[in-house]
């Protein structure tokens, strides 16, 4: 019902706002500068927050059923995603239940060459692009249904490159110990998602 919509709203709303407490009295006790106080609240600010965890609200219902609603919220990033594409229906299950929402405003540096894989990131909207260690300019831009740090599936997990936001960006992330969790699990859709990422 509308009612039940508009009380789903103001959950979610109540936990973003309770977040955002969190992160200002964190800035203001750390006595942080003005420029770092201004970019982690911008940074918070745009994140979704929801009233509920997705992955332990699936973990309670029936393989089947979960398999169902995982492919209707994101059936289309499936599709859309060339790493993803070929793995088996329940490992994405399994995968997509432990995904975080993310939001990167244009211009925020991802992560950067040498830093520890520890996610792998499939792009929801916007862009991402790629930039040389050395001159800092944009190489490749990565577009919606893309995927980037794939690294966090190939030893020694350390990014060959520096990701940053092209432009306002919406991302699904997956870390590298849930993702090992699930593959330990899967070991056909392992050697379908290495080779795909070491092409």
């Amino acid at each position: 019902s509308i009612g039940s919509v508009i009380q789903n709203m103001d959950l979610s709303h109540q936990a973003h706002r309770v977040k955002m407490d969190a992160v200002s009295t964190y800035v203001r006790e750390r006595s942080l500068p003005k420029d770092l106080r201004k970019e982690m609240l911008l940074f918070f600010r745009v994140q979704k927050v929801a009233a509920y965890n997705e992955s332990e609200l699936l973990g309670e219902v029936p393989m089947d059923l979960r398999s169902n609603v995982i492919h209707y919220v994101y059936g289309k990033q499936v599709e859309r995603c060339s790493l993803l594409r070929n793995c088996s229906k329940h490992f994405l299950t399994e995968c997509f239940a432990r995904m975080v929402p993310q939001t990167y405003i244009s211009g925020t540096i991802i992560f950067r060459k040498g830093e520890y894989a520890n996610s792998l990131y499939v792009i929801i909207k916007g862009k991402v692009e790629m930039l040389d260690h050395d001159t800092g300019k944009s190489v490749i831009t990565f577009p919606e249904g893309s995927y980037f740090g794939e690294k966090a599936v190939i030893p020694p997990f350390r990014h060959d490159e520096t990701m940053r936001a092209r432009t306002t960006c919406k991302l699904l992330s997956i870390t590298k110990e849930e993702l090992d969790f699930i593959l330990d699990q899967y070991e056909y859709d392992k050697n379908v998602l290495v080779g795909q990422a070491l092409r």
